[in-house]
């Protein structure tokens, strides 16, 4: 989301017309991970709704972009100044002022990061584009990616059309057995476009 009013207006419109289980709120300053978490049931079945504005969305990529072990709360001094101190810079920017990573340059990792100037700029440009040119025209392609940890990089992306999804899926199967899991991600995605998921997954999509 673009606002935490327009985040607002997506929790009200998802708690209203589905079938709500859960709603986990975790936009508390005192929490380092800024979100919504709505879980809501659909036939048999329970769904993970997760609702971001921009700068929540800047922290929790910064956060997984060093690896699982940060997400489960295994993090050194210096991971840990810096997601703090993002997590602020989040709140921040979420109430509307402008902030600059030089007003960090105390705290190592922002300087050499340059969250603020490279990734959350890229963030908003994406956002944009994908959302003032969005034309809802299909269901959406399945994407699989492959992304090498070694090198940092996206090794293979390949598009399925909404009538080859089995194929997808069965690709994608055969992929994960093949490639080591210490080294390479393989993702499964469904999607309109490669433009939305260069918002929703700037690791892998954003160039």
């Amino acid at each position: 989301m673009d606002s935490i009013e327009n985040q607002n207006r997506a929790l009200d419109l998802l708690t209203n017309e589905l079938v709500t289980k859960t709603v986990y709120d975790y936009r508390t300053a005192e929490r380092l991970y800024r979100c919504i978490h709505v879980i809501v049931r659909t036939d048999q079945q329970l769904l993970e709704i997760q609702l971001r504005t921009l700068p929540q969305h800047l922290w929790a990529v910064e956060s997984e972009a060093f690896g699982e072990q940060v997400k489960e709360g295994r993090r050194s001094d210096r991971i840990q100044s810096y997601l703090t101190t993002l997590s602020k810079a989040s709140q921040h920017l979420d109430q509307g002022e402008t902030l600059t990573d030089n007003q960090f340059a105390d705290i190592p990792f922002v300087t050499e990061r340059t969250p603020l100037a490279g990734l959350f700029q890229n963030l908003k440009r994406d956002f944009y584009r994908a959302t003032n040119h969005y034309t809802p025209h299909h269901s959406g392609n399945t994407f699989i990616v492959v992304f090498d940890n070694e090198l940092g990089q996206l090794l293979h992306e390949y598009s399925f059309p909404p009538t080859e999804r089995s194929q997808a899926i069965d690709y994608y199967r055969r992929m994960t057995h093949s490639l080591s899991d210490e080294r390479f991600e393989t993702l499964i995605f469904n999607s309109v476009s490669t433009e939305v998921l260069a918002v929703t997954h700037p690791r892998f999509f954003t160039r």
